[in-house]
């Protein structure tokens, strides 16, 4: 039996995987990073269309008069959590790099609250994950972000994809077994091989299938 355990942020996620009170999380990678020197292992990693690293597009009304990021001064930011790098550290970067500053910044707790805020007027800008073949293509990341906000094509802008940022993954709490450990990871690594497990990858992750995190 599997139980589903969701929590409302990240830090609690790795909180619960250091205490074992979970055996595998999903996790973004600036997470990954401090689980794994906290004991925790790397199971798999995320492969989207044969690429484990991902980009953030960023986002603005659709009546933007922002056309680069390089228009955008004082700034109202709409983030999901502190701990994500698509979805607010790289993003931000970015922002940072060209010299944007910022006037207020929320964290609205998920990618699809983040797209309301800034189709709603609430913020003026935001990131959202897209595939990293969308860094050439803000047809296909506007197409992304329609998936976690399906209003962003025709409230949503992208005016700019941020670098290329590590693969996320799902580890191993410290306590786990090495003989479990190489079961779980011979079932997660085989999630794409059956229709229902390509649904899965598909709807939760935006991934094609999990891989060892040597592959790649």
């Amino acid at each position: 039996p599997v139980e589903c355990l969701v929590v409302d942020d990240y830090e609690q996620l790795l909180t619960k995987l250091l205490a074992n009170a979970t055996e595998l999380a999903w996790m973004p990678p600036l997470l990954l990073t401090r689980a794994m020197r906290a004991g925790a292992t790397v199971a798999v990693v995320s492969e989207r269309d044969g690429s484990v690293t991902y980009r953030s597009a960023i986002l603005v009304r659709s009546d933007s008069p922002a056309t680069k990021v390089e228009d955008l001064r004082d700034v109202r930011a709409a983030w999901t959590d502190r701990h994500s790098a698509a979805c607010h550290l790289v993003p931000r970067q970015h922002l940072h790099a060209a010299g944007v500053s910022f006037g207020k910044e929320m964290f609205a707790g998920s990618p699809q609250a983040a797209c309301a805020a800034v189709a709603d007027g609430a913020a003026d800008v935001c990131g959202c994950v897209v595939r990293e073949g969308a860094a050439a293509d803000p047809a296909q990341a506007l197409a992304d972000v329609s998936r976690v906000y399906p209003a962003a094509t025709s409230r949503l802008r992208v005016i700019a994809i941020t670098e290329a940022i590590p693969p996320d993954g799902i580890l191993f709490a410290p306590s786990v077994a090495p003989a479990d450990a190489a079961r779980y990871t011979d079932v997660l690594t085989e999630l794409h091989l059956y229709a229902a497990g390509r649904s899965v990858l598909w709807d939760l992750m935006s991934a094609t299938r999990l891989v060892r995190p040597s592959a790649g």
